[in-house]
């Protein structure tokens, strides 16, 4: 379960995006001037480019029904063959989208071949990358479940095959057609290619660190219960079901980050989507996933030095495998990118980066200690009460509450205090700078509003308690 944290990862990426695009909407500048030519203009592009999108959708859709009814008709089960249904709806889908798309997209090939500013068009870019975005995210899924199926794992996937042979050469064709015009010239443009790749590629590295996760997980599991004897499921295995999956997902994500990070990001340095890819996969990706490795690593010995679990000792620390190899992941996601972070930052911006990052990670460190603070307290409260008797004595849970809450803190603490040390070092030696600096100013101004509002939400439930039971007469 720790490495459903990193496609988790694919979420703030999304959020990073719709926040990088309110940037550029509101920014609109151009890397160099504009022309004259307006092109067919922006109602008629809007019309052109919307209709070949949603009659793409419906051809591709349609082409890939067939294909599925096919591919079941010659591999498949018996039970699926003999769908003339389905087959009718893929035919139909086919017939009315591809004499729409193809007569709509032929407009606007012909237009942007007439008018250079059609090649600067946000609409066209917009198309074309949203189109290379719905291909891939079929390419992804159908890729990885068809290597699935050709490792011997379930039954044949008609739908998977049929992704994979309808979408593939979506996604060839407008590549092609991006490759072969002129670089982006506007923000926007630009912008528009940043976030196709960006996302792309963390999808991509989201399915690489899964699968290798997963199969560390199985290497590590398959010693473990050959090391003390416990008998393992056939899925946890390390040839199982399980295992092939996580290779299949592996490799096509490691396709798909190698060809968007690698090959066609490679060139773009100092943008400000990609430093925000490299933030969140260095944070959100390496940090927490160790983070999550060292805790289970640590909560693992201290639940049972408790006293906290009644299982034997061999079941007990069976899930010490799945913490060692998210923190293996974990280490090899911080590594790289943050070798990358201090190699694309340059001279006068790599103090703001480290700042930055310092930043980032002791507020993770500080709100992991204050949440563990306040439930380890309430936990010391509980067992001084009244019935702290019976719980201490006929009761594990608590024991398990603490081993949890203690492992938050020896995780939090240091991490918090590593990072804000140095953060304050800084500030010592350029105080001019560093006490100014804007990401200082937010974690300051966070903590103190968060502590703020602790304090008064604290406060007030404390008195409101009092104050009852004193107008109670039962205080």
């Amino acid at each position: 379960m720790t490495f459903f944290i990193i496609p988790a990862l694919i979420l703030l990426a999304v959020i990073g995006a719709i926040i990088y695009g309110v940037f550029l909407w509101r920014r609109r500048t151009t890397i160099e001037n504009r022309p004259d030519d307006v092109g067919i203009g922006t109602p008629r592009r809007f019309y052109f480019y919307s209709i070949s999108f949603i009659a793409l959708m419906l051809l591709v859709s349609g082409v890939m029904i067939v294909l599925m009814s096919l591919l079941d008709e010659l591999f498949g089960e018996p039970v699926f063959r003999g769908d003339t249904g389905r087959l009718a709806v893929g035919l139909a889908l086919t017939i009315v989208g591809l004499p729409l798309w193809g007569l709509h997209w032929r407009f606007v090939q012909r237009s942007a071949a007439a008018h250079e500013s059609e090649h600067r068009s946000i609409l066209r870019k917009l198309y074309l990358y949203a189109a290379m975005a719905v291909a891939l995210g079929f390419l992804a899924y159908g890729g990885y479940r068809a290597l699935e199926w050709a490792l011997l794992v379930g039954d044949f996937p008609a739908l998977s095959w049929a992704a994979v042979l309808a979408w593939g050469p979506v996604w060839a064709y407008h590549w092609w057609v991006v490759s072969i015009e002129a670089p982006e010239t506007t923000v926007e443009t630009l912008g528009i290619r940043r976030l196709y790749l960006y996302l792309a590629s963390a999808l991509g590295v989201a399915m690489l660190a899964s699968g290798l996760g997963f199969l560390v997980y199985f290497i590590l599991n398959e010693g473990y219960s050959a090391a003390f004897q416990i008998s393992i499921s056939g899925s946890d295995r390390l040839w199982g079901d399980a295992a092939r999956t996580a290779l299949s997902v592996a490799v096509v994500g490691g396709v798909i980050w190698w060809g968007h990070w690698f090959r066609f990001a490679s060139a773009d340095r100092g943008s400000v989507l990609r430093w925000i890819y490299l933030f969140i996969a260095t944070i959100g990706g390496g940090t927490i996933a160790t983070l999550v490795g060292v805790g289970v690593v640590i909560h693992t010995p201290l639940s049972w030095v408790l006293g906290a679990s009644s299982d034997p000792a061999a079941s007990h620390f069976s899930v010490v495998p799945g913490g060692i190899a998210a923190l293996a992941v974990g280490i090899a996601l911080w590594t790289y990118f943050r070798r990358r972070m201090i190699d694309e930052s340059v001279s006068d911006e790599s103090a703001h980066v480290d700042r930055t990052y310092d930043l980032l990670i002791a507020s993770i460190g500080l709100l992991v200690v204050a949440s563990a603070s306040v439930a380890l307290f309430d936990t010391f409260l509980r067992l001084i009460s009244d019935s702290s008797p019976l719980v201490v004595r006929g009761d594990v849970q608590w024991r398990s509450r603490v081993a949890f809450l203690l492992t938050l803190l020896v995780i939090g603490a240091p991490v918090w205090w590593t990072h804000w040390r140095r953060v304050q070092v800084a500030g010592l030696s350029d105080p001019e700078v560093e006490r100014t600096a804007l990401p200082r100013k937010l974690y300051v101004m966070g903590v103190l509003c968060l502590g703020l509002l602790a304090l008064v939400g604290g406060a007030s439930s404390t008195l409101f308690i009092f104050l009852r039971d004193l107008l109670d007469v039962d205080l």
